[in-house]
């Protein structure tokens, strides 16, 4: 009984903040709902390449902070004795299993129930740990350099986004929060939250910056490779798009807006050849 009214009361809280969120988000954009509020001013601080640096180096070193703790918890405490080779294959959960496999034998040659993963596991990530692992020598060593590495580099733009909209105070407080939620230890596994992220916060970064070849790239990117293995993709997506009508306003051109779209909807004919050309091999 005390379970179940505990989880009724977080369950419940969750989702007033959820539905608060969402009203001051819908508020903010212009919808007369309850909870509405004025739309707050950028305040347009660009942080130079000093300070992103700073934010890189600090997101790096946390991510190896927790990697770390994470080794000693499994080699002294979980599998003493059992080898240091734990440090790395405690991370081999849920899904990492798989990007790993597909970076070692690839689309081809690993199967699952005698199928191929062509339903949410994209190319992007595999591709990048493939990469790296020609440096590492290791395919887990280099899935979880490549997530530490494009974490860090998702806080810079991120810091760069909330910095330019909110200042300073509020990139700081934006980056740090991030990093400490409970569920951010998936930002340094084998998995693509880290990746999600980069591609994620650059291309909104480039959009609210005008630079709409740099958000296309950085899209597609994210949307061809990368977001389709993820359901909540698409909605991420939309809001891109989104951002991209208000922000450029009256600066819309078809000129900007054509190839825009252009690119978003090529991946409609790029996935049927990629799963044709996956099972010609």
């Amino acid at each position: 009984m005390i379970r179940l009214l505990w989880t009724l009361a977080v369950s419940g809280a969750v989702i007033a903040l959820g539905v608060v969120l969402v009203l001051r988000w819908l508020g903010a954009a212009g919808v007369p709902v309850p909870l509405r509020g004025q739309s707050p001013i950028s305040i347009r601080y660009e942080a130079d390449r000093k300070e992103s640096a700073a934010v890189f180096a600090a997101a790096l070193l946390f991510r190896l902070a927790v990697f770390l703790a994470a080794a000693l918890l499994a080699c002294l405490v979980l599998y003493p004795g059992t080898g240091a080779h734990w440090a790395l294959d405690i991370w081999k959960k849920w899904d990492a299993w798989h990007y790993v496999n597909l970076a070692e034998l690839g689309y081809a040659g690993y199967t699952e129930n005698g199928q191929h993963l062509f339903l949410v596991f994209f190319p992007l990530y595999p591709w990048l740990v493939r990469l790296v692992s020609a440096v590492t020598g290791n395919t887990m060593a280099a899935g979880l350099l490549g997530s530490f590495l494009c974490y860090a580099s998702g806080c810079v733009y991120l810091y760069r986004l909330a910095a330019w909209e909110l200042g300073r105070e509020a990139a700081r407080r934006t980056v740090l929060f991030l990093s400490v939620f409970p569920y951010a230890f998936f930002f340094g596994g084998v998995m693509t939250e880290g990746l999600f992220l980069l591609t994620t916060a650059a291309s909104l970064w480039h959009i609210r910056r005008h630079r709409w070849w740099r958000a296309g790239l950085w899209g597609e990117f994210y949307h061809t490779l990368l977001a389709e293995c993820r359901y909540r993709g698409p909605f991420t997506y939309e809001i891109s798009t989104r951002t991209f009508g208000t922000v450029a306003g009256e600066e819309r051109s078809d000129n900007v807006s054509a190839p825009w779209t252009i690119a978003h909807n090529y991946d409609t004919y790029l996935y049927p050849a990629f799963r044709e050309y996956a099972n010609r091999k």
